[in-house]
C-alpha cells in the first residue's frame, strides 16, 4: 500500500524539476487543497520554504504572480526525506532478516536436542569390521596380561 505524501514533500518534489515557478501552478499541478495552499503561502512568506524576493509575499501572492525558486535548503530537505525513507526500508529489511535468523536458530536448537535425545535412547550400531578389530585387540591384550602374571 503506497503511503500518502505530505503536501510539503509533494511541493518540494514538484519544485525540484523547475527552474522557477508560481504558486498557482504548483497548487494546480500538485493538487493542493485551499488550506494546504494557504499553509504553503504562509511558509513561503516567512521564507521557510522556497526562495522569493518579494517583501510581503502573503499579502501579494493572490494579486500578482510572484516567481518562486527551489533553494539549496529545500534540496537538502528533500534529500533528508529520501534518506529517511531509505533508512526506514533498510530497517524493515534488517528486522526481517533478524527474525528469520532467530527462527532458524530456534529450529536448529530444537532439532539438535531431539537428535541428541534419540541417540541416547538408541542402541549403538557399529560395523562388523570394527567389532572384529576390538575383539582382536582385547584378545591380544588379555594374552599380554596373562603372561605378566
Amino acid at each position: 500500500m503506497a503511503e500518502l505524501k505530505d503536501h510539503y514533500i509533494r511541493a518540494l518534489e514538484y519544485a525540484e524539476s523547475k527552474d522557477e515557478f508560481f504558486l498557482e501552478d504548483l497548487i494546480k499541478d500538485v493538487g493542493l487543497t485551499e488550506l494546504q495552499s494557504k499553509q504553503l503561502a504562509m511558509q513561503i512568506h516567512y521564507k521557510q520554504i522556497f526562495f522569493q524576493d518579494h517583501t510581503h509575499y502573503f499579502g501579494h501572492y493572490e494579486k500578482e504572480r510572484i516567481r518562486l525558486h527551489f533553494s539549496v535548503e529545500d534540496k537538502f530537505r528533500l534529500l533528508n526525506h529520501i534518506a529517511l525513507n531509505e533508512a526506514r526500508a533498510s530497517s524493515k529489511s534488517a528486522t526481517r532478516f533478524a527474525i528469520s535468523a532467530l527462527v532458524v536458530s530456534a529450529v536448529s536448537f530444537v532439532v539438535g536436542a531431539f537428535i541428541s535425545f534419540a541417540q541416547l535412547k538408541s542402541d549403538i550400531n557399529m560395523p562388523a569390521y570394527f567389532i572384529e578389530q576390538i575383539g582382536k585387540i582385547s584378545t591380544s591384550s588379555n594374552k599380554a596380561l596373562n603372561t605378566l602374571e
